[in-house]
């Protein structure tokens, strides 16, 4: 079967081209569900994919950023875009406009454009108020004061762009804020080269503490698998195991020609035929719809896998669809050759 839903449609990623955004990009390519992708940057030169557009904008130019908008259509908006946390040669101004000005521009344009769907922001966990973190949760402490002089300009014009993601959030516009702790990963431009200096320096018998303190983590990899994550999510795209492998084998079904059958429709057929089989043909089998097969087809199966995860570090990644396209793939060819 096939609808308006089978894909994503166009995304649209701000910040493509910078570290995060390069991971994002590419978990987007791999995303069988997954429609054109457009990034814009200040500089689309760097980490470059095929098959992805590159525009160039500044996103506190509301005028362009809505051209760009228009033109692409996107469904989806993927807001990455952000000076770097600790860049000395920015000052104050230079965050507020990219963080809040940007992010102001994109939320308005994204409201004016009746295709756009869902909006997913890459927020910090430095948000949240507080020279140190233990075991917080998204409620436990406020923003940062917008004027506080305790808190860098990148951590209170992000806690700002927030704001204005989370209010616009409505039926028209879903919206999301993904709060990181520090990214690690390929092409990571602050800590790895931090490091790789001090070496150069012969810094590396200086230690700043006791080395008691913890810092979390998150690879790059599973931040933008966070995206994809939250992307899905705001779709909601529920998409059938049969539609899948339907649709994998040529199937054209659009969404308008299903019949849905209520369950207890499905139950009574069950029984008929069951009832049938049993008694008027004596036959012994059971019927292909029977009410174990309704029963499945309409029941929810959900399980919770916390300790697997606690106790085993057991993460699965999210992949149904690829895994049962690959699957598909393979009978179909099995039969062709058989």
């Amino acid at each position: 079967m096939s609808s308006s839903s089978d894909t994503t449609g166009p995304v649209l990623v701000t910040g493509g081209c910078g570290f995060l955004g390069f991971h994002v990009v590419q978990a987007l390519l791999d995303d069988l569900s997954c429609g054109p992708i457009t990034v814009v940057s200040r500089n689309p030169t760097t980490n470059i994919f095929d098959n992805v557009d590159y525009k160039a904008c500044d996103i506190t130019d509301a005028v362009l950023v809505k051209r760009i908008v228009e033109e692409i259509n996107p469904r989806v908006i993927i807001h990455i875009a952000s000076p770097r946390p600790m860049d000395v040669a920015l000052k104050q101004d230079d965050f507020e406009d990219s963080n809040i000005v940007g992010t102001r521009n994109l939320i308005n344009s994204a409201r004016d454009c009746s295709s756009t769907e869902a909006f997913v922001f890459s927020s910090t966990v430095n948000v949240i108020q507080g020279k140190e973190h233990i075991n917080v949760k998204e409620d436990y402490r406020p923003y940062w004061n917008p004027k506080s002089k305790e808190a860098l300009p990148y951590w209170r014009s992000k806690a700002e762009a927030e704001k204005i993601v989370l209010v616009a959030n409505s039926g028209n516009l879903k919206t999301a804020s993904l709060r990181l702790c520090m990214v690690i990963g390929l092409k990571e431009h602050a800590l790895v080269p931090a490091q790789l200096d001090a070496l150069d320096q012969g810094k590396t018998n200086i230690q700043l503490g006791d080395n008691r303190n913890l810092l979390d983590t998150v690879s790059a990899e599973n931040a933008a698998h966070a995206h994809l994550l939250a992307m899905h999510a705001l779709l909601d795209q529920r998409k059938l195991l049969g539609e899948i492998i339907w649709r994998t084998a040529g199937d054209k079904t659009e969404l308008r020609d299903v019949r849905i059958i209520p369950s207890w429709a499905a139950n009574a057929m069950a029984m008929a035929a069951e009832f049938a089989n049993a008694f008027i043909f004596f036959s012994g089998k059971i019927p292909e719809l029977n009410r174990h097969v309704v029963n499945f087809c309409t029941s929810t199966y959900t399980y919770d896998i916390s300790k697997a995860r606690d106790v085993l570090g057991f993460n699965p990644t999210a992949r149904t669809e690829q895994v049962m396209k690959e699957a598909t793939e393979w009978e179909l060819k099995r039969r062709a050759q058989s």
